[in-house]
């Protein structure tokens, strides 16, 4: 929100680009949890809570895109859009040039659970 408040105030022509994910696999329980996570022997070893020693896992939030679009057209009255990472970059990409030999497509695969919100 003070991101948003900042840009608002001392940047009042910005455009916004912003990415992240909206869904993580492996999240503890709860309303917006995290993953928390660790590397073992070249491994990522989930767990499942957040009670863990500083240091040494990494804990990472999904973003939830309606709020945050909400919360910044309040502040800046500005308009947005959100679009899947998929939809953006067939948009804005040439994901054609992006196909493996094999025919996967990894600009389009590998990020499917991550979304773009963009100003109008």
């Amino acid at each position: 929100m003070q991101f948003f408040d900042v840009l608002h105030n001392f940047f009042p022509a910005h455009k916004l680009l912003t990415s992240d994910f909206h869904h993580l696999p492996d999240t503890v329980k709860g309303i917006n949890a995290p993953v928390v996570q660790t590397r073992y022997q070249r491994k990522t070893i989930p767990v499942s809570t957040p009670l863990v020693q500083q240091g040494y896992f990494d804990i990472l939030f999904p973003t939830d895109f309606n709020v945050m679009e909400d919360m910044y057209r309040a502040i800046t009255g500005n308009l947005t859009r959100v679009h899947t990472h998929e939809d953006f970059l067939r948009r804005w990409a040439y994901v054609e040039d992006t196909q493996t030999r094999n025919g996967e497509n990894p600009l389009l695969t590998w990020y499917a659970n991550a979304s773009v919100m963009t100003t109008v």
